[in-house]
């Protein structure tokens, strides 16, 4: 029993906000980097069946793998602003 409570003597859930915060961070660019190959592959596929707006979803897509390489980047220069 002493060994059962030690065990759950130390907070289990104790870790900082912050950290908890860039984790999020770092595997929400992990994701939308995953959908907007996707969305390359889905406006690739539109493109082949000949539908109109296939370019824009390409273009969008690529603007979006763009956008989140560079989410950290933009994130620590708006950090050095408000520093």
């Amino acid at each position: 029993m002493n060994k059962l409570l030690l065990l759950f003597s130390s907070p289990l859930f104790a870790r900082s906000i912050k950290g908890t915060i860039d984790n999020l961070g770092k595997e929400s660019v992990g994701l939308g980097l995953a959908l907007s190959v996707a969305g390359i592959a889905f406006g690739a596929a539109a493109l082949m069946f000949g539908k109109q707006d296939a370019t824009q979803k390409i273009i969008r897509a690529v603007f979006a793998i763009l956008l989140f390489s560079g989410a950290p980047t933009i994130v620590t220069f708006i950090k050095g602003l408000v520093r």
